[in-house]
């Protein structure tokens, strides 16, 4: 990614991600850091934002789209058709690792932190 993060901790205390090129054309992007991942929302899918809150958890599929390495990432509603997002993985900062260990995932926009999710699992 080419963007900066200054961590707070799991938070995120600055970005420049917001300013970036990928936030202007709306991806989003993934930061991790102290055990918890931030899922960075451009302004352009501030929209989304509902849609993600009614999540009881989060799961993380890892796979190929078009043979480039991408993830799902589910926000399980418990309904038959939870709201998913699909990333690329060049839009993480980090490698993702197959885990079933619990860990936050907290959803920031520009204007900070707006959703605390756990993911159950990345696979």
């Amino acid at each position: 990614m080419a963007y900066a993060v200054i961590n707070d901790g799991m938070r995120i205390k600055q970005t420049c991600y917001w300013d970036s090129i990928h936030a202007r054309h709306g991806l989003f992007a993934m930061s991790g850091n102290a055990g918890a991942w931030r899922l960075l929302v451009p302004d352009s899918q501030r929209g989304t934002l509902p849609e993600m809150a009614t999540a009881h958890h989060v799961d993380i599929e890892t796979g190929l789209w078009r043979a480039r390495p991408v993830a799902t990432i589910w926000f399980d509603d418990l309904t038959r058709t939870p709201f998913r997002l699909l990333l690329e993985q060049h839009m993480f900062d980090r490698t993702l690792r197959p885990s079933t260990c619990r860990q936050p995932l907290l959803v920031y926009s520009r204007d900070g932190l707006q959703q605390e999710h756990m993911i159950y699992r990345i696979r």
